[in-house]
């Protein structure tokens, strides 16, 4: 009744609103909804006679009693939780270090197959681990790497879990949930002799090599990083230049062609300019570099309002992937054929020869 009303709550200043709504819409309280008594309710975690604020080193639900609370139930969990990176500064007093409620939530927790849930597989980084990796004053205060959420984001495994993609890694992926360590740790799901099992998890075939490069990079801070800056800004000039020159190289060849065959155009009937396969090599090198350009971009610029009817079906089924790798596919062999094509047979070469500038 108390902790029902607004207005008390509002006076005390309860932490959180309608805590009672919010725990019965959560795993425990619909548990014990369904009949299953043994699912954590209210005196669980507060106590009975012995509730205090949540202020109080004695509290059940201070910050350094909270997992051993949540350990009555979840004995295993809290057994590998206390032993991480984050249980042990927890019980050293880092009150900032992350204990259960402070991923799962509190009165309202859900599932790990909840969308909801700060802990869904494609919240996980955006939403929870960000909330101290992603804090400047943290990262400096803790001297923890900085940048290590945009470097993620920034991944091809973030941009994927940002347009959708629900099989992609996350942080937890690869560092673990509940057994988190320093990755100097042998225990360490990071630790470089784990880095090739880690992977293998999604990749079956990796091994030590595929893991070798850095993950977290960031831009300019070191060797690696810097070879990634540079390689990325020659891909920011050589992209729109190799654009810029197709475009302009194609519209000075139509124009000077249009002029030429123009007035034959008019006196004659009118003949195909190229033979059915040359029409077919060209249609098809036109589609597949439009497609993957495309698809490609709409995975760096998932949120961008052309790239929306691509990625919405990513929840669903990987459509850009499918298409970015067709596409790509025939852009080789029909690239490698029309290569052949311009070498082997007299239309080809005729072609080849009409490229060629004069002098």
């Amino acid at each position: 009744m108390c902790h029902s009303n607004p207005a008390l709550i509002q006076k005390y200043l309860v932490t959180e609103a309608l805590p009672v709504a919010a725990y019965e819409e959560e795993v425990h309280g619909r548990a014990i909804q369904q009949g299953n008594l043994k699912a954590a309710s209210c005196n669980d975690c507060h106590g009975v006679h012995d509730i205090l604020s949540p202020t109080n080193p004695r509290s059940h639900i201070w910050k350094q009693n909270v997992a051993a609370t949540c350990g009555k139930c979840h004995g295993a969990i809290y057994n590998t939780y206390k032993d991480s990176i984050h249980g042990r500064a927890v019980a050293a007093g880092v009150l900032d270090a992350p204990t259960c409620n402070d991923c799962h939530g509190e009165h309202k927790i859900l599932g790990p197959g909840d969308p909801n849930s700060p802990v869904y597989m494609a919240n996980v980084s955006q939403l929870t681990c960000s909330r101290c990796h992603a804090n400047a004053g943290l990262n400096s205060r803790f001297n923890m790497p900085a940048a290590r959420v945009p470097t993620y984001e920034d991944s091809y495994h973030g941009l994927a879990s940002r347009s959708g993609m629900q099989t992609v890694a996350n942080c937890a992926s690869c560092h673990g949930v509940h057994n988190i360590y320093p990755s100097s740790d042998p225990r360490s799901t990071v630790n470089k002799a784990n880095l090739g099992k880690t992977c293998g998890k999604c990749h079956p075939d990796a091994g030590q090599r595929f893991a070798i490069g850095p993950v977290h990079t960031i831009p300019s801070s070191s060797p690696t990083g810097r070879i990634m800056e540079a390689v990325k800004l020659f891909y920011f000039i050589l992209i729109p230049a190799l654009l810029g020159l197709m475009v302009l190289h194609n519209a000075l060849d139509w124009w000077r062609k249009a002029k030429r065959y123009l007035a034959k155009y008019k006196r004659e009937s009118g003949e195909f300019r190229m033979t059915l396969s040359e029409r077919w090599q060209h249609g098809l090198l036109l589609v597949s570099f439009i497609v993957l350009v495309i698809t490609g971009f709409a995975l760096k610029f998932p949120d961008s309002f052309w790239a929306a009817p691509i990625v919405r079906w990513e929840k669903d089924f990987p459509l850009s992937g499918w298409l970015h790798r067709i596409a790509g596919a025939v852009l080789i062999v029909t690239g490698l054929y029309h290569i052949v094509y311009l070498m082997v047979t007299k239309s080809g070469r005729n072609w080849f020869r009409a490229m060629i500038p004069n002098t």
